[in-house]
């Protein structure tokens, strides 16, 4: 088993235990609703409810902290055990054995380093992208009551409204909110490895994960080479799932097997066509990018430029001309 193979299936295994996490951390969220719930049903009446306002703030808050706080700690868990495993697999697959980097540096680099999100995404910290979501539960909460008050609902209708917070947008919300910051929490400390043992690699190869939901930006970057420490590291976006792996040099390589992996574009383009349309259907203006791909055989990496923003198809059309023709594909079309 080569050491792509080893990686990838660390993946698998990590997004496993990524998805126990989120029910968890749903399960608190469940919890503070139902609670300010039934603080408000007690209440009875907007005047009694806006006596015990501050109350509901507080046990808003404190609910919060320790779901920020049970995150953090459950993430630099996540990060020891990530350490352990890097360290074990790359002495498994060279000829030299390495120590283990000092903890506290990688855990600095968790959470200082900024989340590498697509363009147009705030650089937020691991702390900040967590301090946003508190916010943001919280303000969900105040603007149900402020509805409900404004527009006359019973305490009933409003506690039924703050609990429906946690079927809707929340879930999906901590979803996205733990795989993310999970990945980031992985991706940074196998970066703080590589770049502690720079002169063991050859860079490190963006990995994407082969399935319809992989989006434009990572599955064109899948198979890249980048010095290590350098370019980008996932997630790349909310939900990413892909992953860097360390090339290590011919030299110090103990020959073991090596991956016989397709890139994405390779791996993409022998599926059947109706993956294919389904890979394209929920992109934006995504025929026309299949007939790029397909007819114009256009690379995936070429979908976008060096910040990693998805072209539009009238730009795709103006850079590809010729690929454009191939596919019958006409400016303004």
């Amino acid at each position: 088993m080569s050491i792509v193979d080893d990686y990838i299936q660390r993946q698998i295994l990590t997004q496993r235990f990524i998805n126990s996490l989120s029910r968890k951390y749903n399960a608190q969220l469940i919890s503070m609703h139902e609670m300010v719930a039934r603080m408000i049903t007690k209440a009875g009446n907007t005047t009694k409810l806006e006596a015990i306002r501050r109350d509901i703030e507080f046990a808003i808050g404190e609910s919060l902290v320790k779901f920020n706080t049970d995150m953090i700690e459950d993430l630099i868990q996540l990060s020891e055990q990530e350490l352990s495993f890097v360290a074990s697999t790359i002495n498994a697959n060279s000829k030299i054995l390495l120590q283990t980097p000092m903890f506290e540096k990688i855990k600095e680099a968790i959470m200082e380093s900024p989340l590498n999100l697509d363009l147009g995404q705030s650089r937020l910290t691991l702390g900040q992208a967590l301090e946003e979501f508190e916010v943001g539960q919280a303000k969900a909460i105040r603007q149900v009551i402020f509805d409900g008050t404004v527009t006359g609902q019973t305490s009933k209708e409003m506690a039924a409204n703050v609990r429906a917070l946690s079927e809707t947008r929340t879930k999906g919300q901590v979803d996205a909110l733990t795989r993310t910051l999970s990945n980031h929490t992985t991706a940074q400390t196998r970066k703080e490895f590589a770049l502690e043992y720079e002169s063991v690699f050859d860079g490190e190869e963006w990995i994407a994960v082969l399935d319809s939901r992989t989006t434009l930006l990572c599955s064109g970057r899948d198979g890249t080479i980048y010095d290590v420490g350098m370019g980008p590291y996932p997630p790349a976006h909310w939900n990413c799932r892909s992953l860097r792996v360390p090339v290590i040099k011919e030299n110090i390589d103990n020959q073991g097997a090596k991956a016989n992996r397709e890139n994405f574009d390779t791996w993409l383009r022998g599926q059947p066509k109706s993956f294919q349309d389904e890979f394209f259907g929920d992109k934006t203006k995504g025929k026309e990018k299949m007939a790029l791909f397909a007819k114009g055989d256009l690379k995936l990496e070429k979908f976008r430029d060096e910040s990693g923003r998805e072209y539009s198809i009238d730009e795709l059309k103006l850079l590809y001309s010729d690929e454009a023709k191939k596919a019958n594909l006409k400016n303004g079309q």
